[in-house]
This record gives structure tokens, sequence and C-alpha cells, in this order.
């Protein structure tokens, strides 16, 4: 039972990323994503829907689409004034057996841009936004075309009906001059210059601490002066001064009373 129901998962794994590659958003498409292997709008025997996009003779319009599962290669964008009859698919022009094929890049009055370059496209940037040119002149039953060639699936075969090198999708149009006029697409404009990254400074020299060891004073310096009083004798003190004078007075006194007895 699990064995069965992992071919189930795989079954649906494969269905649901083989269908399609890319969208066509705008404007709007014939068919649905998933309806794109067989030119030249994406299923066999395709009829123009009831999903008109209207337009003025020669607006110029933004075209929308998504590739949300990458693949090597690059867009064209076509042009029916009556139909879808008039599309051709690119041409190899040598080494079709290899991915190193080369594809033709066609100028006719029917292609509005071609050679559109593939990106890597990522979950967060796989919009594509095409400016084109509709031509002058007024249509009721006309189809833009998209058409995704792809270069990693060798050898390179452009009539096999749902084929792997070619994914198709139609927008139907309506042009004519009752349209509303659509507002020409804001001019993108250049990102501005970076501003030079000025490398950092480098760091100032850190000083060493000062040495906490005291140094000793050198020979004669910060030492006291000895006075010219000392000169070999002791400092004496006040008290022991205010003594000696006491004593000289007591004993001046004593010889004065003993003076007058011996005469």
């Amino acid at each position: 039972m699990r064995y069965i129901w992992g071919l189930v998962f795989i079954g649906l794994s494969l269905s649901a990323t083989a269908g399609a590659h890319i969208e066509l958003l705008e404007p709007t498409a014939r068919h649905g994503r998933t309806e794109l292997k067989s030119g030249p709008c994406g299923v066999t025997n395709s009829n123009r829907s009831q999903k008109i996009s209207y337009f003025r003779p020669g607006a110029t319009i933004v075209v929308r689409f998504s590739e949300y599962i990458d693949h090597p290669g690059h867009y064209r964008i076509a042009f029916d004034i009556d139909g879808d009859d008039v599309f051709e698919n690119p041409r190899c022009l040598g080494e079709c057996d290899n991915r190193n094929m080369q594809i033709s890049v066609d100028q006719q009055p029917w292609i509005l841009a071609d050679g559109i370059q593939d990106r890597r496209a990522t979950p967060n940037d796989d919009i594509y936004e095409v400016t084109v040119t509709l031509p002058n002149q007024e249509c009721d039953n006309c189809t833009l075309q998209l058409i995704q060639v792809m270069t990693d699936k060798p050898p390179y075969n452009m009539d096999q009906p749902g084929g792997n090198d070619l994914y198709f999708a139609c927008a139907d149009l309506v042009l004519t001059n009752d349209a509303p006029e659509v507002s020409p697409p804001d001019p993108v404009e250049p990102p501005l210059p970076v501003d030079p990254v000025e490398p950092p400074l480098p760091p100032e020299p850190v000083e060493p601490p000062p040495d906490a060891t005291p140094t000793p004073p050198s020979n004669g310096a910060n030492q006291a002066t000895p006075s010219s009083s000392s000169y070999g004798c002791r400092n004496t003190s006040p008290i022991e001064l205010n003594l000696w004078i006491m004593v000289l007075i007591v004993g001046c006194l004593l010889r004065i009373r003993r003076s007058p007895k011996q005469a």
C-alpha cells in the first residue's frame, strides 16, 4: 500500500511540474498556465476566447509574464493583425543536438520583440516586464503571442507537437480608437551610484601604562640640604632653649644675693 501511494505522489508531482514553465500575466492569456505545449497558442486547435484586452492602435504597452520554472534560452513576443496563423517557430541554425544550439532571432514585421534574454529566476524575482509598441492599425481579431525558447533539452525540434523546446501563450486583443488611452510606462531610472566606502582609519597606537615602580632619585637629587645652623650640632628645640635661659637667670640671681654678704 505504501508503494502505491509513493507512485501516486510521484505521478502527481510530475504532472504538476511538467505542465508549464511560464505564465502570461498581462495582457490576459487565452488559456491557463498549464496549457502551453502546442503552437501557436498553447493547445491544439486553439480558438479565440472571450478574454479580450482593448488597446489603441500604436499604443505602447508592457507585456508581463512569469517564469516559475527556470530554463536557459530566450523569449519572443509577436503579433498577428488577424487571427493567429502568421506565427512561425524559431529555427535552429546550428549545434542543434547539444546545449550550445544556435536559435534564430528574427526581425519580421509581425515580431514585436525577439531575443529577450532569460535570467536565472528565483521565487522572489521571476517576473518579466517587456515594453512593446502595437501596430498602428485597428483590428478586432488580433492576437499577441509569447514564446519561450529552451536550449537545455537537445535535440531541438521546432515542429514537434507537445515538445519540450518551445512553450506558447497568446492573448486576444482588439485595437480600436475607442479604447481608453494607456499611460506610457514610467521610465526606469538607473540606480544611483554607490559612494565608495573609505577604508577605516588605522587605530592610534596605545601608549604603555606608566611603570608603577618608583624610580630612585639620582645622586644629590631631592635630598635635604643641611642648614647653616647644624654644622655637626644637633638642633635645639624651643623648650630646651627656654630651660637654659631660666637656668642662667636663676644662676645670676643667686650670685647677686651672695655678693653683699661677702662685702
